[in-house]
């Protein structure tokens, strides 16, 4: 063997010891630093009085690891693990802000189209503020103008609107219907009843049914076997802040309330924001690339401080840069109240995400205490919200 070949396998095998050294070293410092943080999400989900409570990291782009803490079903004794299913809640509208840009992509719907071009079950009624300026792009980023921010489902024994009776009365919120109520364009207002509009535009586009379509097109090939915007035989209770049981409630409005979930299956879709650790392409093969960088884009009027302080909106997410890294946290919060409060975030420049399910009224402030937990994880952790935590 000549020297140049000799020195070239040295070279070779020195950078591949290299390598495996890094990988080892990556992993027991995920090790390290996961037993940290379970620690302390087990400390806060005993002292906050939650049933239950579900996670998923994520890190290089893939869920590395799950746990379910305490109780999905206090009376069955039923315990909490990663393929609970929860009621995602408003989670929902980030899955929803996907299926519309599948769409978009296939040149079915168009994001600054008027959205009354599409729509011939139901109209925008004529307010005064323009509704001929609602578009799909201001809908997913709340600065439509629209009213009716959230629903409250409907109970045992309550029959479900159809979709078409919700965006003209919404009963269960007290509302009078989705109409214009701020001028379009001019600033952020959460409209949950804005993403109703978008599940019959989505039927409308498809002629199929929302759940249906969103199943086979979004969550299938993510392969989140478990989720479903049908109501699954099983799923977590909910409770109160007495700790008593509160009754199933169902929605019309799936696109903004309706998905139920487990941690295991959001962690694959926090992860198809990342790129993979074996070249899996972020999107995952459901939109490209490039469309969901666009998603992730700050939207024109879309400041906040609703959700976390000091935010802009993309397409179906909140997005709050963190001063200390440079980074930008992109998350979306999910409160089907009373029970069942959410929250999923991504670092995409860190290649890291975090998803949390929780089944208690103090959901809340748990979410928040793990939410801050995992950004210092990362160096993070000077958000406002994260003080004393």
């Amino acid at each position: 063997m000549s020297r140049a070949v000799h020195f070239s396998a040295v070279c070779v095998l020195v950078f591949a010891l290299f390598f495996i050294v890094q990988s080892c070293y990556a992993q027991i410092s995920d090790s390290t630093s996961i037993t940290a943080f379970d620690q302390t999400v087990d400390e806060a989900m005993t002292q906050s009085g939650v049933p239950g409570l579900a996670i998923a990291l994520i890190e290089r782009g893939q869920v590395i690891w799950t746990k379910g803490y305490g109780l999905a079903d206090k009376e069955a004794g039923i315990s909490v693990t990663p393929s609970t299913l929860f009621q995602a809640a408003s989670v929902s509208k980030s899955l929803s802000a996907w299926a519309v840009m599948r769409l978009v992509e296939q040149g079915k719907l168009a994001l600054d189209t008027p959205v009354s071009h599409y729509l011939t079950r139901w109209k925008l009624p004529d307010t005064g503020y323009g509704s001929n300026a609602v578009t799909l792009r201001r809908i997913l980023s709340h600065t439509a103008g629209l009213s009716v921010p959230g629903y409250l489902g409907f109970g045992p024994g309550q029959a479900l609107q159809s979709i078409e009776a919700s965006l003209a009365s919404a009963d269960d919120t007290g509302h009078q219907g989705v109409r214009v109520i701020y001028h379009p364009g001019a600033s952020f207002h959460y409209s949950g009843g804005g993403y109703t509009v978008i599940q019959l535009i989505i039927e409308e586009a498809t002629h199929s049914d929302f759940a249906q379509w969103v199943q086979r097109n979004v969550l299938e090939p993510l392969e989140m076997q478990h989720s479903s915007f049908v109501p699954p035989a099983a799923h977590a209770a909910s409770y109160d802040a007495y700790g008593a049981r509160v009754p199933d409630r169902r929605f019309t409005a799936l696109a903004a309330a309706g998905l139920y979930s487990s941690a295991a299956d959001l962690g694959k879709f926090v992860a198809a924001l990342l790129n993979g650790p074996h070249g899996e392409a972020i999107g995952r093969g459901v939109l490209a690339t490039q469309t969901v960088r666009d998603v992730l884009m700050p939207q024109p009027s879309s400041e906040s401080s609703e959700i976390l302080v000091l935010s802009e909106w993309g397409l179906g997410y909140g997005l709050k840069f963190l001063p200390e890294s440079k980074h930008t946290l992109v998350y979306h919060p999910g409160d089907n109240i009373p029970g069942f409060h959410n929250f999923i975030a991504a670092i995409p420049s860190a290649r890291a995400g975090l998803v949390v399910l929780t089944n208690g009224a103090q959901g809340r402030q748990l979410r928040m205490t793990v939410l801050c937990t995992w950004l210092r994880m990362h160096n993070e952790g000077t958000l406002q919200e994260c003080r004393g935590r």
